[in-house]
Parts: structure tokens; sequence; C-alpha cells
């Protein structure tokens, strides 16, 4: 799991968490704006990554979830993204 967190609100959180994911080439499963969730199976996996974001104090946490191991490096390579889609706005 990778937490990382930011000095936004959680719905522009959810915003860059979706430009990611589109910029990356992966398809939402689901998503649950008001829980702040986004589940995905990325391209050739059997494995789902979760994405919650909590917000609290100014702060949005954003977690990078993932539920199977074929996934697990994956979480950082989109981690990395919604980082890069955050300072680019």
């Amino acid at each position: 799991m990778i937490i990382n967190k930011y000095p936004y609100s959680k719905e522009l959180m959810l915003s860059a968490i979706y430009d990611a994911l589109d910029s990356l080439g992966m398809p939402i499963l689901s998503a649950n704006r008001e829980r702040g969730t986004v589940v995905i199976i990325p391209p050739q996996s059997s494995s789902r990554i979760r994405i919650a974001v909590n917000e609290g104090g100014g702060i949005a946490e954003v977690a990078v979830i993932p539920e199977g191991g074929d996934t697990i490096e994956l979480c950082g390579v989109i981690a990395d993204e919604i980082s890069s889609v955050i300072k680019k706005s």
C-alpha cells in the first residue's frame, strides 16, 4: 500500500485520480465520489487496485491499495502519476 498526503480537497484529488488513470489507460471498474473510492482492474491482471481518498483538516490522504500480488509494482506507478497530475495543475 502506498499512502501520500496532499493539501487539497477530496474532490480535487478524485479529479486528479481520474485524470491519472485516464492518462495511464486504466479503465475504472467502480467509483464512489461520496466515499472517495475508485477500483480498477489493470489490463493483463486479474487483481484489483483500490484507491481511497480520506480528507481531514484540509489534507487529503490518498491510499493506493493492491488487492493481489501482481499489482504491487503498478501501485507505485499509479501513485507517481497522481502526484504528477497534481504538480501540473
